[in-house]
Formats: C-alpha cells, sequence, structure tokens
C-alpha cells in the first residue's frame, strides 16, 4: 500500500504539484467521519449539535472579519500618495517627449 501512496504523491509533485495537503485533508475527513458515526451512536448527539453550532457562529464571525480586514487593505492599497513636485515635472516632462514624437 506504501507504494500506491508514494506513486500517487510522486505523480502530483512531477506535475508540479503538492498532495501533502490532499492527503492530509483525506485523512481528516475519514477521521472526522468515524467520529461522526460514532458520536451519532451514543447519548451525546444533542450535546455535539450545540456544540457544533457555536463552532459555526463562531466560523461565521471569523470570516466576516477577515473579509472587513481584506476589504480595508485594498482600500488603503489603491489610495496613492501625492507626487511631489519634482517627481511631478519629471512627469509632465516625460508626457511632453511622447507627445511630440
Amino acid at each position: 500500500m506504501n507504494s500506491f501512496w508514494h506513486g500517487f504523491s510522486e505523480h502530483f509533485k512531477s506535475c508540479g504539484r503538492d498532495a501533502t495537503l490532499f492527503l492530509i485533508t483525506l485523512g481528516g475527513m475519514f477521521a472526522l467521519l468515524i467520529g461522526a458515526a460514532i458520536v451519532m451512536q451514543t447519548s451525546h448527539r444533542q450535546a455535539v449539535g450545540y456544540g457544533l453550532l457555536v463552532v459555526a457562529g463562531l466560523a461565521v464571525i471569523r470570516l466576516v472579519l477577515v473579509l472587513h480586514r481584506a476589504i480595508i487593505a485594498g482600500r488603503q492599497r489603491t489610495k496613492r500618495m501625492q507626487l511631489s513636485s519634482d517627481e511631478l515635472a519629471k512627469a509632465r516632462s516625460k508626457l511632453l517627449k511622447h507627445q511630440n514624437r
């Protein structure tokens, strides 16, 4: 079985991609599936539901904060600084040179 995973990983590396993140995610999803099946067979089903609701709420709050910060950073990036009088004169002279050609 190791040769299969090694060949799988080498194939992605030769394509310019790394399969490490995919394999970790695949293993995590499998473990999560087994954990969910175990919890559904116990009496903790309702408590897990409330816990997932709290985690989902926190994830939504985090997503909103990240998006808000990204929007603010994008707005700050588009603001341009005023050119100094020297830089403005050089830019005008370059424009006039290209206009005369």
